[in-house]
């Protein structure tokens, strides 16, 4: 009787700690929808040519450039910009250092 108190319990907390976390996600998506808010970004430095990086309305990057070279460069920054807590969690993961974001 006793665990089964527990169990229904541990289910209410974690039903809402979820729901709080979906909510949270919620509101700052609304607040601000797209974390890459560089539209039309044209870049000329460490290029051969000029690499451009459009974003549609849902914040897809569209990247164009004269030179494949300068098309990787891009690409990786656009990567960059929509991913850098995830490649900065790794970077942390990798090292032994995950601790030190909590």
């Amino acid at each position: 009787m006793k665990s089964r108190k527990w169990a229904v319990v541990v289910c209410v907390v974690v039903s809402f700690i979820t729901a709080g976390c979906i909510v949270t996600s919620f509101i700052g998506y609304a607040m601000n929808p797209t974390l890459s808010p560089y539209y039309g970004m044209k870049f000329h430095e460490g290029l051969r040519g000029e690499a451009t990086i459009l974003r549609d309305k849902w914040g897809i990057a569209h990247v164009q450039a004269k030179d494949i070279h300068d098309l990787f460069f891009a690409v990786g920054y656009a990567q960059a910009q929509d991913r850098l807590f995830q490649m900065d969690l790794f970077r942390h993961m990798v090292a032994g250092r995950l601790a030190e974001l909590i």
